[in-house]
């Protein structure tokens, strides 16, 4: 699936293509969520770079565990409580 494909799933469809291994699903997913997860760690520790190294770190962890990301909750809801636990 090219990337234009995956720009057009919802978010249940693009977490089960990232686990399922296709390439740029996970990256489609990082895409529609980085700025929203930056700002909240922006709000928390007021500096750019540590910011930036903190999102990083969400989506980090938020690829290791997308096994088990249950889908009770919204995709962002997820990721915030993994920025918020960081």
């Amino acid at each position: 699936m090219t990337d234009a494909g995956l720009s057009e799933l919802d978010e249940p469809a693009l977490v089960a293509a990232s686990l399922a291994g296709q390439p740029g699903a996970f990256d489609m997913i990082v895409e529609r969520h980085r700025r929203p997860v930056y700002q909240l760690c922006y709000r928390y520790v007021g500096n750019h770079e540590d910011a930036s190294d903190l999102a990083q770190d969400v989506f980090l962890r938020a690829y290791r565990g997308l096994k088990r990301f249950r889908g009770q909750a919204s995709l962002a809801t997820w990721l915030y409580r993994i920025a918020v636990n960081v």
